[in-house]
């Protein structure tokens, strides 16, 4: 059974270093665009969807986020992390600290990262398999969705949800589907969480409504 989960850890590690480094840019914003999940908007149009309660809601953060591909970047922190570090939740999550520290110039804010950290962490934990094939998969963000990693990271860092972000007129700003709030899907409830900025909580209990009806 040892040798089983070692081959597993071994296999997984091997995938989530290969998906995670499938990305060749990860820095400076081209034609006024955002890079990465918000390439879709300019760095004013990103600021004006910040919830001003969210770790990373604040102009040398967001500033961060609109240059780099810090998605990507963390995928890359905990692929790497998983691969070369004990597996210890302690030693995987200060891997991803020192990593993420210096993937980006400045560096995010030490209560930013930490919204990363714990999103890489809650993927690590209960979406191991999914998302260390394919992290960039439905499947992989299915899961995170499922298990609630969703759900905490964007409250925790104020970003607007990259699915929420229109792109060919699909969509409006904030609008985030919360159909998987409970595993099964279906037709999915649009909930705008953009306006005013919406809390944490705003957004949970907007999720909440949305699901039971």
């Amino acid at each position: 059974m040892r040798s089983f989960i070692t081959v597993l850890f071994a296999v997984t590690a091997g995938a989530l270093s290969v998906g995670a480094c499938s990305s060749d840019e990860t820095s400076g914003a081209t034609g006024g665009m955002c890079k990465g999940s918000y390439a879709a908007l300019t760095q004013a149009e990103l600021d004006a969807q910040l919830d001003p309660a969210g770790n990373c809601a604040n102009s040398k953060d967001s500033a961060i986020e609109c240059s780099n591909d810090v998605t990507t970047l963390a995928e890359e922190c905990g692929a790497d992390c998983f691969k070369n570090e004990d597996p210890a939740d302690a030693k995987q999550d200060a891997c991803v600290k020192d990593c993420l520290s210096t993937s980006t110039t400045p560096s995010l804010s030490a209560a930013c990262t930490e919204c990363y950290i714990a999103d890489v962490g809650c993927a690590r934990d209960h979406c191991l398999i999914k998302c260390g094939t394919a992290p960039t998969s439905e499947a992989c963000y299915q899961c995170r969705v499922d298990n609630g990693c969703v759900a905490a990271f964007f409250p925790c860092s104020g970003l607007p949800n990259e699915r929420a972000v229109p792109s060919g007129g699909a969509g409006a700003p904030g609008d985030v589907d919360v159909s998987a709030a409970g595993a099964g899907g279906g037709g999915g409830t649009v909930v705008d969480v953009s306006a005013a900025g919406a809390s944490g909580a705003a957004v949970q209990a907007a999720t909440a409504g949305a699901a039971a009806s």
